[in-house]
Parts: C-alpha cells; structure tokens; sequence
C-alpha cells in the first residue's frame, strides 16, 4: 500500500476545509470528501480501537475519535461555531486569541480548519487528550502540513483532573467529549474542572448543552433516531450546562412529569447543543441529538421529577426516587 503524499493529503484537507465553510455545498459530495481524507488519514496513522474506561468515565478511542470528521453537521457546526467565537474575541484585543482544545482527537478535527482560515498571528493552540496516540498523531499531521507555529502546546493528560500553568489564560475553551445526553463520556466533569481555573471572560464551544425529558416513539434501528410527530409529549429541560451553571453546580433542574399520548411511546432525553451564536445541533441532526431511551424511568403524571447527574465510572443523568 502507497501511503498519501503531503501535499495530496493537504490538497484533500483543504477542499474538506473549503466545504465545512462553504454554506451551498452538496452533502453528497462532502461525504464523499470526508470518507476519503479519513480512510487517507487512517492509512496513514494506523489507530487504537480500544476505548479508555476511567473513574471518571470513557474516554473514547482514537479511531472512532478520528472518525468523527465524516460527521458533517456536527463538524460544520462546531467549526463554524468556533470560527464565531474566535472573531468575537478578536474584536476584543490585537493579541493572538488562545484556545484550549481539550479532547483533540488523534486529527484536531474542530481546529484544523482554522489554520486555513487564519494566521498563527491570529490563533494560537493548546491540543489536550487522554490518549498519547491522540496527540502524537494530531502533532505528527500538523507538523506535516507545515502548521507548527499554531501549536503553543501539546498535552497528554486527563482534562477531569489537569491542573492549567498560571501563564496558560486561553480565550476560547473547546472541548466536544460527548455523547448524547450526556452519558458515558465526561464533558461535565471536564467543564467543570477546567472552568474552575479560568477567569469569566473565556468562551465556552459549546456554549450550551440542553438535556429534555421526552415521550416519543422511537423508529427501528441503533441510533433510535424519532421523527418529530405532534403526539410526541415534552417534558421540558432537565439539564442547562453552560459556563454560568457548570461553575455553579445548579445545571440540574426538576420538571413535571406528563402522561404518554401513545402506548408506544418510550420515555426518552432529548439533547439539544448551542455551539455558538446561530450554530446549533437540534433533534437528529446528529448522532449526539438523537432520543436516548431513560431506563428505569418513573414517570407519574403531575408530579414533580427530581433528578441528580452522577459523575464517575458511569456518568450520566439519574431519576431520584420521591420522598415518602
């Protein structure tokens, strides 16, 4: 097997880039696009399938990490949306704006793009993973593509616990370690941790993560994606994580518990995420916004649902029991 040339690989990062950006472009064709400058990619950096379980979660591997930059509208919009808050914080001063990227992925898929639209007088970048493959792969391709002056630091640690230098004041949070409504991965925890250290003036990609209680019926198939039908029943929002209620602890909020309109229907959370200004992720535009079906859920209509996020080797929402 012949391995990709730098300047093929960067001919095709450049056109998957030109397409992030490029609001008419087919989706066929981005697909297409994407698919190739992965399995390129792939060839090139052979990766780990194996997840990591911490205390503190899973921490995806750095295969399906990388596979994520086929995903278009997640990378479209958390793209853009750090594109936004990058001109916002240059509006704000003449000093390169510094973002903190934790969570890179073996690619820096989320940050790339940038480097093509951008300086490295404009933007400065600390990459952050669990994973050292992660960040030896994501290191080894920007120094291929001739990006090292963006790179101020790469770090391998885990960004629950990380402790930032006094000197490292980033403008710009990014952190995508997901899944939807918030299990399994440690996007909580890790918001938590890092935003505890950094003055109020540091964005936050994404701004906001939204967790709702939902009645629907879900379609067949693994991703239990559901179409918005008028008898689904909202419940409304159980979770509101942004930099305000992350540094506060208040992000859980109770709601009232309604009844089913159809016997088919699944108790479900329904995560929504603001990635910043007009960029969002809404129901099923991704596999981190499709109905994630409540286990054990007590649903009595009337009634006051109390819940509590459980952090940990399993984090992820959990209903509390009424008292007696």
């Amino acid at each position: 097997m012949t391995l990709a040339t730098r300047e093929e690989i960067e001919e095709k990062i450049q056109r998957w880039t030109e397409f992030l950006f490029d609001e008419n472009r087919s989706v066929g064709m981005f697909y297409c696009i994407s698919q190739d400058l992965y399995v390129t990619l792939a060839e090139r950096y052979p990766l780990s399938q194996a997840d990591s379980l911490t205390e503190n979660g899973v921490v995806l591997n750095p295969k399906h990490a990388g596979a994520c930059l086929t995903e278009l509208k997640r990378t479209e919009s958390f793209v853009n949306g750090l594109a936004l808050a990058v001109e916002k914080k240059r509006s704000e001063s003449t000093k390169p704006v510094r973002i903190f990227y934790a969570g890179c992925g073996p690619f820096a898929t989320l940050i790339l793009p940038l480097t093509y639209r951008y300086s490295a007088q404009d933007i400065q970048i600390t990459i952050l993973d669990y994973h050292k493959q992660a960040v030896d792969t994501a290191v080894d391709l920007i120094r291929l593509l001739g990006k090292e002056d963006y790179l101020e630091k790469a770090i391998v640690a885990d960004a629950v616990t990380y402790e930032l230098a006094p000197e490292m004041q980033p403008d710009i949070l990014l952190t995508e370690t997901l899944q939807r409504a918030l299990t399994q991965e440690c996007q909580v925890s890790i918001v938590q941790n890092l935003l505890s250290q950094l003055p109020e003036s540091v964005l936050m990609v994404p701004e906001e993560i939204r967790v709702s209680g939902l009645w629907t019926q879900l379609s067949d198939g693994s991703d239990n994606r559901a179409a918005e039908t008028s008898h689904d029943v909202e419940l409304g929002t159980i979770i509101r994580l942004n930099a305000e209620t992350a540094r506060s602890g208040s992000f859980i909020q109770s709601v009232v518990g309604q009844a089913r309109s159809h016997p088919a229907q699944v108790f479900c959370l329904q995560t929504e995420i603001d990635v910043f200004g007009p960029w969002k992720l809404l129901r099923n535009e991704s596999g981190l916004t499709c109905p994630h079906p409540m286990e054990d859920s007590r649903i009595v209509a009337g009634q006051t649902l109390q819940f509590e996020y459980e952090v940990g080797e399993h984090p992820g929402l959990r209903q509390r029991q009424p008292e007696s």
